[in-house]
């Protein structure tokens, strides 16, 4: 079984090398990014190239957004993603390496000449904590220093300011005892300042490369996992030039606002008063009426431009207008009044500054470089100046006004409009969900270990936060549950019922708390785990039942062969031995002619044989090492009986001489056996066939496999194949389950597995 084993993996292995890999690239620069004149590149997109180079594989790129690239490595349309971010959801979808490719968070800096140890968060009760207003570490929602904070009861204060620049002199000047830096500005900005970093480390984040889910890519992982060990245990290797390429951290020069609104109002006026003069000297010029005209229509457009203003200014959504790659030029009330911010600080601020989300990163990109015409529709979340956000539609327009371009947008609050999209998404959800529990629990070819298993991974996609829900279900004491279940608090429970008996119960769950509520489920989530409950309980009741009734019938039958079996052997065997001994008394009188001795001698003869055929038919009907040694002596027994009269060599393998197995299984996996055996001498034309069982603590396994010709498994059950109904009788009066693989030319495998109760 080893040499089998290490030949399997001999055959994995060689088969990897060579692979032929198709890549999923999508735009998340630095780590990946299709650049138009170096092609896919970026720090793990460079890490990849140098594994396949050494591996032997050949990569193929192709390019995604990031939801449809998860959807083709979910579906194995394509094979690797070099850049994913673990969550708990994706470890079980997909295959991740083992090693992160790299990682980031923020850490707390003190003054060098504080002598306080910072080794926990605890150490930061009552102290003043100075933070970058609007920083992702600060307010990230779950991972946040301020969500750390709050799930421990720790009362800091919590200061804020406008740079990591101003951070670091607050704690240089101890105006603040402790501030939170970005790993890479710590790392790059802070080496001729009067701080240093401590043990405290808040919002990590891992970076990994993941692969299609299949037995080979195991394999790839594996590799990729050594190669990485590899270069990152060599400090001279390529992985920490790559990471000097791209990693490193590079300085912005930044230009104050208030700089670029005076140079942009004087170069306006300069630009305005020097247009104006050669104009009104060349108007002088030619006549004084065109003058007259001009006035009146600069009239007109500045009341046009009046009224337009008025407009913006009037609207209940966010107005605002601003230059490339500038602050804001001017913004409506809405947009104070919606933001919480005063007017002066927005016309400080960038457009970017004010959403809240990454999501449109690339097309903010082409707004400040300019590179882009025409109109904008997107959706994004502003964030408050107090922190919250709400998401909006965000219309932008370009337009050029004295050779500079510039750019005006509004931004509607649209939470009423996601609340009932969201409303719908989970309604939609939660009836997928339901719909497929109700496909799996109807489907009568499968047991209730996949019933069971499928469950587990269906229900999770129906809650709010399916990334943090973790499910199990408990049937008479067998667990089936997500990957890293544990009990929280935040849990949803429902019994599981076999008639009005509790058999078992389904629990689903967040593995940590979502948003601030104490109860993060929703009403329709509460109903929904009861409609699967009673659905599962229905489930179990009619099986219940279904393999109550086939249990009576097939015990009925054994019993019944058991007393045809008792009655052959004592009855009719006796019987016929009776006879046999007076034809052979009659046979040896001295008196009784020659021909009529040989009439009795025949007579006998046919007698014996027709108690052998007695014995075999009691045999069949009930085998005595059956019912006196269990089923792996009777199995053995057939075995014995039927070496060298059937071309088909049998072997039988268990672990259960000596295990005690209840009757009723043994009997009826016995006429498994027998089935089986019978349909392999018969039909199968095979030359070997291999019987195992096999005796667990939590259940009992019976396979039987031949290399005989196999059959088309449609073609038998529009026949209804009695042979293969008896076995799934049997398997199902046990509450197991039984799977048939064939194919013609391919031989026959049959496995069962009966729980043990």
């Amino acid at each position: 079984m080893k040499v089998r084993f290490a030949i399997i993996l001999l055959i994995i292995s060689s088969a990897a090398f060579g692979q032929h890999l198709k890549v999923g690239i999508y735009q998340n620069p630095p780590l990946v990014t299709n650049d138009s004149i170096n092609g896919p590149t970026g720090f793990t997109t460079e890490l990849l190239k140098v594994v396949a180079d050494r591996r032997g594989w050949t990569l193929e790129f192709m390019n995604y957004d990031f939801s449809s690239c998860l959807k083709a490595l979910e579906t194995g349309e394509i094979d690797i993603i070099p850049a994913l971010a673990y969550s708990p959801q994706r470890d079980s979808l997909f295959l991740l390496s083992a090693t992160n490719v790299t990682s980031n968070w923020a850490k707390i800096y003190k003054n060098e000449d504080d002598n306080t140890q910072y080794n926990s968060f605890e150490d930061l009760r009552s102290k003043k904590i100075a933070v970058l207003e609007g920083d992702f570490y600060v307010e990230n929602g779950d991972q946040g220093l301020l969500d750390v904070c709050n799930k421990l009861d720790i009362n800091a204060d919590i200061a804020y300011y406008n740079s990591y620049d101003e951070v670091v002199s607050a704690i240089e000047s101890k105006e603040a005892d402790v501030g939170l830096l970005s790993r890479y500005y710590g790392l790059f900005q802070t080496e001729d300042r009067d701080v240093v970093k401590t043990p405290l480390n808040v919002a990590y984040v891992s970076v990994h490369f993941g692969m299609h889910r299949n037995s080979v890519n195991q394999e790839l992982v594996r590799q990729i996992d050594e190669e990485l060990q590899s270069l990152i245990n060599n400090r001279q290797s390529v992985y920490y030039e790559f990471e000097r390429t791209y990693l490193a951290f590079q300085g912005t020069s930044f230009i104050p606002g208030w700089l670029w609104q005076i140079f942009l109002v004087v170069l306006m006026g300069l630009t305005t008063l020097a247009v104006f003069t050669i104009l009104l000297q060349y108007q002088v010029k030619r006549k004084t009426g065109e003058l007259k005209e001009s006035n009146r229509l600069l009239a007109r457009s500045e009341h046009e431009a009046r009224l337009a203003a008025q407009t913006i200014e009037a609207s209940q959504d966010i107005g605002f207008w601003f230059v490339p790659g500038q602050p804001f030029i001017n913004v409506n009330k809405a947009a104070c009044r919606l933001t919480g911010y005063s007017k002066e600080e927005l016309m400080n601020m960038l457009p970017r500054d004010l959403f809240a989300t990454d999501r449109n990163d690339e097309v903010y990109e082409r707004i400040r470089t300019g590179d882009w015409d025409g109109h904008i529709l997107i959706e994004d979340e502003v964030r408050r100046k107090d922190g919250t956000v709400f998401p909006v539609e965000i219309s932008l327009d370009d337009f050029d006004l004295d050779g500079s371009k510039y750019i005006c947008g509004f931004a509607r609050n649209i939470t009423e409009r996601v609340r009932a999209e969201n409303e719908l998404i989970e309604k939609n959800k939660e009836l997928t969900c339901l719909y497929a529990i109700n496909q799996l629990t109807a489907n009568r070819d499968l047991g209730i270990d996949e019933i069971f298993t499928r469950a587990v991974g269906l229900i999770p996609i129906a809650w709010q936060y399916p990334e943090l829900t973790v499910v199990k279900i408990v049937v008479h004491n067998k667990e089936y549950a997500s990957p890293r279940f544990e009990n929280t608090p935040w849990q949803l429970k429902v019994d599981l019922n076999e008639g009005e008996q509790k058999v078992g119960e389904l629990v689903v769950g967040y593995k940590r708390q979502p948003g601030k509520r104490n109860d993060p489920f929703l009403v329709e989530e509460n109903n929904l785990i009861r409609a699967i409950g009673k659905e599962l309980s229905d489930m179990l009741t009619t099986r219940y039942s279904e393999r109550r009734i086939m249990s009576t019938i097939l015990s009925t039958e054994d019993k019944e062969r058991s007393r045809i079996s008792k009655e052959l052997h004592d009855s009719v065997g006796q019987t016929l031995s009776a006879i046999s001994l007076h034809l052979n008394a009659m046979a040896r009188a001295e008196d009784l002619p020659e021909d009529d001795r040989q009439k009795l001698i025949e007579i006998e003869q046919l007698v014996k044989e027709a108690i052998g055929e007695s014995r075999s038919v009691s045999h069949n009907l009930m085998p005595p090492a059956l019912t006196d040694l269990g089923l792996p002596y009777a199995v053995e027994n057939i075995i014995d009986s039927l070496s060298g009269v059937v071309k088909t060599k049998f072997e039988f393998h268990t672990n259960s001489h000596e295990i005690e197995v209840p009757k009723e299984v043994e009997f009826a996996l016995f006429r498994i056996v027998q089935e089986a055996i019978n349909n392999i001498i018969k039909y199968a034309e095979a030359t070997e066939a291999t019987i195992q069982y096999l005796v667990y603590e939590e259940d009992i396994t019976l396979s039987i496999e031949d290399n005989g010709k196999g059959f088309d498994m449609n073609i038998a059950e529009k026949k209804h194949n009695f042979g293969l109904n008896s076995m799934r009788n049997r398997a199902m009066s046990l509450g197991g389950n039984i799977e048939i693989n064939t194919s013609p030319g391919h031989g026959t495998s049959i496995f069962v597995q009966v729980p043990q109760n």
